[in-house]
């Protein structure tokens, strides 16, 4: 799996930029995801506010790990 340095964040939620992979994933879904990568340890929830920043390279690879899920 490949992350692309020069994806775009959407101003908006953390889950709702994860649904731009997969617009079935849900808010628990992806706290769950968040569980298992261990970002939920920073505070990041799917209804966490995200924008262009800091969070970037995180939510770049939550979205590419939401892709791949239903594998």
């Amino acid at each position: 799996m490949a992350v692309a340095a020069a994806d775009h964040l959407f101003t908006g939620t953390l889950g709702s930029n994860w649904r731009l992979t997969d617009a079935a994933l849900t808010d628990d879904e992806t706290d769950e995801r968040l569980a298992q990568l261990r970002l939920n340890d920073s505070g990041l929830t799917a209804r966490t506010l995200v924008g262009p920043g800091g969070e970037l390279r995180r939510v770049y690879l939550g979205q590419a790990l939401a892709a791949t899920r239903r594998s």
